[in-house]
């Protein structure tokens, strides 16, 4: 199943050490994924960048939130006694590829071309 990442965020203060690792989930923001994996991928990622550009003394962190309904979130936070994150990802799963057709007045599934063209 893919995934469409249809919302990010970034506070307008966070720690600076924290930019890179936001600045890869706020490049997500309106792409496709192929799959669930390649959102982890992402999700790994930043949590790498967070541990390696950490100071010694941060308690920063990156969750990754997989709900029932089968939306994902990747947050990245300043602290862990912080309720609110200073950056995140939403993702949503795509149901579904579909067209408008006049003739049946109605939409109708279309198969997606080859994306790796």
């Amino acid at each position: 199943m893919m995934y469409f990442c249809h919302y990010t965020f970034e506070a307008s203060k966070h720690p600076k050490f924290l930019d890179k690792a936001i600045a890869m989930l706020m490049q997500a923001e309106g792409k496709v994924f192929l799959d669930e994996n390649d959102v982890e991928i992402l999700g790994r990622k930043v949590s790498m960048e967070v541990t390696t550009s950490c100071p010694e003394r941060s308690d920063a962190y990156v969750s990754y939130g997989n709900p029932a309904n089968g939306h994902t979130c990747i947050s990245v936070y300043a602290k862990r006694s912080d309720d609110n994150s200073v950056g995140r990802a939403q993702f949503k799963p795509i149901k579904d590829f579909v067209t408008y057709d006049l003739d049946k007045q109605d939409f109708v599934h279309v198969e997606p071309k080859n994306i790796e063209e």
